[in-house]
C-alpha cells in the first residue's frame, strides 16, 4: 500500500517537476503571479475529502493535494504562498478548474468519467 501511495505521489509531483503538460505551466504561472494556490475540495466525500468536527478539510485526497501544493511551493521557490480552499461538487468541479476558479482539484470519480486526463486524480486548468 505504501508503494502505491509513493508511486501516485511521485506521479503527481512529476507533473510540476517536468512540465509534462502544457496547462501546468500556465497554472504555475498564475500561482506565482497571484501568490495563491486555489484548491478545489469535496465537502462530504468520506474518506477522500470532507469537513471534520472543527470544520477543517481532511481526507486522503486533501492530504494528497497538500503534498502537491508543497511541491509547487518548492518548485516556485515561494514557500509563503497562501492556500485558498474552494468547495466543489461533482457537477461544478471541472467547470471551476476550466474557468480558473480553482487551480487544482483532486477527488474521487468513477473510472469511466470521460476526460482527457481521466487517468490522473488531479486536474489543473488549461493555459
Amino acid at each position: 500500500m505504501k508503494v502505491k501511495k509513493a508511486a501516485l505521489l511521485l506521479a503527481a509531483l512529476g507533473m510540476f517537476a517536468t512540465g509534462a503538460y502544457a496547462q501546468d505551466a500556465g497554472t504555475l504561472k498564475k500561482i506565482k503571479d497571484t501568490g495563491v494556490i486555489s484548491l478545489g475540495h469535496r465537502e462530504s466525500s468520506i474518506p477522500f475529502s470532507y469537513y471534520d468536527d472543527k470544520q477543517n478539510v481532511v481526507g486522503y485526497s486533501h492530504e494528497f493535494a497538500l503534498k502537491v501544493v508543497e511541491a509547487a511551493k518548492t518548485k516556485l521557490k515561494m514557500p509563503n504562498h497562501k492556500v485558498k480552499l474552494t468547495p466543489v461538487t461533482s457537477q461544478n468541479r471541472i467547470p471551476l478548474v476550466q474557468n480558473c476558479t480553482v487551480d487544482l482539484e483532486c477527488g474521487s470519480r468513477p473510472p469511466t468519467t470521460p476526460s482527457a486526463s481521466s487517468k490522473w486524480p488531479f486536474r489543473t486548468r488549461s493555459s
